[in-house]
């Protein structure tokens, strides 16, 4: 696969996990979020973060992803408690998100702007052959896809 392809397949792939995400929290958790690329994009720097400081993609996922737990969990707290509400939750997320964007732009030195910070190239052993970063998102992206199917068909 040529790296031309293999960006537009992970372009689609990272497209379509975002989709995913917002069908069901909105279409199953009923939680109407306005600001999903808080939580993409903070994920997505502080992998860039882990990986640049010579951590393996594996532990960066872990720690990114325990980081928008925490954040969620911030967020959630106060909008979806007693006196917030769901518009309250929607509304703090977009708001927090074009805060992120306004902060990633402004230390452009820290986190490379709108464009984001470069990663080292990187390769992953997994079964004795080596995956790239595009074969990883793959790959983990079908998990993901999986793990939506079966929580929409066991529901039922």
């Amino acid at each position: 696969m040529t790296e031309y392809w293999a960006i537009l397949f992970s372009t689609i792939l990272l497209q379509g996990s975002f989709s995913g995400c917002l069908a069901f929290l909105w279409g199953r958790a009923g939680i109407l979020i306005l600001g999903p690329m808080l939580f993409f994009s903070s994920a997505a720097y502080v992998s860039a973060f882990v990986i640049n400081l010579g951590h393996s993609l594996l532990l960066s996922m872990v720690i990114a992803g325990l980081i928008n737990l925490c954040l969620a969990a911030l967020i959630a707290k106060p909008t979806l408690g007693n006196r917030g509400g769901l518009i309250t939750f929607a509304t703090c997320t977009l708001l927090l998100s074009l805060i992120l964007e306004r902060l990633a732009i402004k230390h452009f030195e820290l986190t490379g702007g709108s464009n984001g910070i470069l990663v080292d190239y990187f390769e992953l052993s997994l079964f004795s052959e080596p995956f790239t970063a595009y074969k990883w998102l793959i790959m983990v992206t079908m998990v993901r896809i999986m793990i939506m199917f079966a929580i929409v068909y066991l529901e039922k």
